[in-house]
């Protein structure tokens, strides 16, 4: 919904310029957020082996799934992020006002430099097989 949020935005303030770079961006937004969420539900065959690992059948290691939504999510973070840099290059104002509006639309770039550190600590223990308290030993609240 934010990814939404924000291209709904750049319609309103942009216009019509960027309309269907708008409509693929949020078209892929919406299939991104539909494949997550069956790839989340449906990972496990039966769907109740997600919450009950005793039961026969198997399930797609579920890091791998989230390496892929990962992957997903900063192409499409940064495509959306790159989209008004030509407008605001456009915009006739001075130097320094410039800088400040891509300074603020550069902002959302913080969300890609997040989801990379998520992405490298997702890959970094892919092999991890302990994701209990046990293993979050480093945020000072859980116990060891």
């Amino acid at each position: 919904m934010i990814k939404l949020s924000v291209l709904l935005f750049y319609h309103r303030v942009f216009g019509r310029k960027y309309r269907t770079w708008l409509i693929v961006l949020a078209t892929l937004s919406i299939i991104w957020w539909i494949v997550i969420s069956l790839a989340s539900a449906f990972q496990c065959t039966p769907v109740a082996k997600s919450w009950n690992p005793e039961l026969p059948g198997k399930c797609i290691p579920y890091l791998n799934i989230f390496i892929g939504i990962q992957c997903t999510n900063i192409a499409l973070d940064i495509a959306i992020l790159v989209l008004p840099i030509s407008a605001v290059v456009k915009l006739q104002m001075s130097t320094a006002k410039k800088y400040s509006v891509g300074g603020t639309f550069g902002l959302g770039g913080l969300s890609i430099v997040f989801a990379a550190v998520r992405l490298y600590i997702l890959i970094r223990d892919q092999n991890q097989t302990d994701v209990s308290c046990k293993y979050l030993h480093f945020v000072k609240f859980l116990p060891k």
